[in-house]
């Protein structure tokens, strides 16, 4: 399966984004790819340091950005991935326990 996102968040200094897995992981921030984990292999970690990043990405703090993920997932079991990040475009969501239809 895959995974695609489009997300939009305030750069305002020491935001961080964490990715491990062993899937396939792109992002692009800015129009800029700022995460490649592309291809198979066992579960690795990669990070966003978005102030060490911030002039290769070409982001300033006090703006607003694009930030688009692309996962895909090549194994049929054992999959893993997680991912950690303080960016605000992130919402708690409260999911259901049950689904109206």
């Amino acid at each position: 399966f895959t995974t695609e996102a489009h997300v939009r968040f305030g750069y305002h200094g020491g935001e961080v984004f964490e990715f491990s897995g062993d899937d396939d992981m792109w992002i692009f921030v800015n129009g800029k790819l700022a995460l490649d984990l592309g291809g198979l292999h066992a579960p690795l970690k990669a990070s966003i340091d978005f102030d060490a990043q911030a002039s290769a990405l070409g982001i300033t703090k006090g703006k607003v950005y694009n930030m688009d993920i692309f996962h895909a997932e090549r194994h049929r079991d054992d999959s893993n991935y997680k991912v950690t990040t303080n960016l605000e475009c992130f919402e708690t969501v409260e999911v259901p326990t049950q689904v109206s239809r």
